[in-house]
């Protein structure tokens, strides 16, 4: 899964949030990561909402930051 990031300024810091949360992550752009969960034994519908609420978590301590999760690339 892909994620965007609304300002790039935050991406170092989502990033380290995901690694630490046990997800694999590549910088892809300057305001767009890869993402997969370790193990990823997951179903992906589950992988997809748990990757989504993580991301409503960290918007939350970082206010006027947004992430938006993509099943696609665009």
């Amino acid at each position: 899964m892909w994620v965007q990031l609304d300002n790039e300024q935050y991406l170092g810091d989502l990033i380290t949030f995901l690694e630490h949360e046990g997800y694999r992550v590549e910088r892809v752009s300057e305001r767009e990561i890869a993402v997969a969960p370790v193990p990823s034994s997951k179903r992906f519908d589950v992988m997809h909402l748990e990757l989504d609420l993580l991301l409503r978590a960290w918007e939350a301590g970082h206010q006027g930051a947004s992430a938006v999760c993509l099943i696609q690339r665009p």
